[in-house]
């Protein structure tokens, strides 16, 4: 199983381009695509982070 960090990590990377594919999308920017890719977006960065935090809560636990 992976650490928290790397699925962190993975989702950061995923919201990024969930980001990147809504403000290149041809159509208009308030397009029902771009906003649900956004939405997306904005959901899979609050996973990382929250991924991150409990990464960082693992690691002061094993101390």
């Amino acid at each position: 199983m992976r650490s928290p960090a790397a699925w962190g990590a993975i989702y950061l990377i995923v919201g990024i381009i969930f980001i990147y594919f809504a403000a290149v999308s041809p159509e208009n920017m308030w397009s029902f695509h771009s906003f649900l890719l956004m939405i997306l977006a904005a959901y899979n960065i609050y996973t990382a982070i929250k991924m991150f935090a409990f990464s960082n809560q693992l690691r002061k636990a094993k101390k």
